[in-house]
């Protein structure tokens, strides 16, 4: 196909069959990718939060509830650095404590 003076390739990346040239690599037919499955996020927080409602909290969540309450923040999070094995991991962990913490509070102060 040919526009104006310039050659346009329709599908340049259609193999040939040799070894040499442009479109160089043996003809292979694609698969098509299959479909991923969504990942269901919404289900897997429900699951987390009946576990943890019937469960209660871990020895270790118990000492950073006991930590964070007491306004030691940064204990905490060297502590649940130290338990969980990352900065990242432990920082998520204690942010998720305080939340837990302040409800809480909230709770108490209204009921």
């Amino acid at each position: 196909m040919e526009a104006c003076g310039l050659v346009v390739a329709e599908d340049k990346h259609q193999k040939t069959g040799l070894a040499v040239g442009p479109n160089r690599g043996h003809k292979t037919t694609k698969l098509k990718q299959a479909v991923k499955k969504q990942s269901k996020r919404i289900d897997k927080t429900l699951v987390k939060g009946v576990i943890k409602e019937i469960g209660g909290f871990a020895p270790y969540e118990k000492k950073l509830i006991d930590l964070v309450k007491n306004g030691k923040d940064k204990k905490a999070r060297k502590f649940a650095k130290t338990r969980l094995g990352s900065f990242k991991r432990g920082k998520r962990k204690v942010e998720e404590i305080s939340s837990i913490v302040s409800e809480m509070r909230r709770a108490g102060t209204k009921g």
